[in-house]
């Protein structure tokens, strides 16, 4: 019989996944977590949809490059200004995610291509809402 030996079942801080940016402008999103963006919803899809949107927000190098903070910084609404309190981020983050999330429209999950994040973005930024799922269809 195969046993894993206890280095094989420990679980190491390195293979922890979490956003840990070193700006200190960005802090707040270490507070966005899986449960926050899940919020009532029976299904994890828009933490789905916020990691692929957050270019390579899953890697050191990506956290603390200038892409990754402009990411940030477009995925907030315009009424959430850079220097405003960190939990206004935080909750309004989430909310933008929902309010302009396809998922239901489409009826199914997205895909967002990694060369495609920042068109993603700009769509879901759209002043109205026929500009932001025409493209869809």
């Amino acid at each position: 019989m195969l046993m894993l030996t206890d280095s094989e079942r420990t679980i190491d801080l390195s293979m922890v996944y979490r956003v840990r940016p070193t700006s200190t402008a960005n802090l707040w999103i270490q507070q966005v977590n899986p449960a926050l963006l899940r919020g009532a919803s029976a299904d994890n899809s828009l933490y789905v949809e916020a990691m692929q949107l957050l270019r390579r927000g899953f890697c050191v190098d990506g956290v603390e490059s200038p892409e990754f903070e402009a990411m940030l910084h477009m995925l907030l609404p315009d009424n959430v200004p850079p220097a405003c309190v960190d939990m206004v981020k935080v909750m309004a983050f989430p909310r933008f995610l929902s309010d302009t999330s396809c998922t239901e429209a489409v009826g199914c999950t997205i895909f967002v291509p990694y060369a495609s994040v920042v068109a993603e973005i700009s769509r879901r930024r759209a002043p109205t809402e026929t500009a932001r799922f025409t493209p869809l269809f």
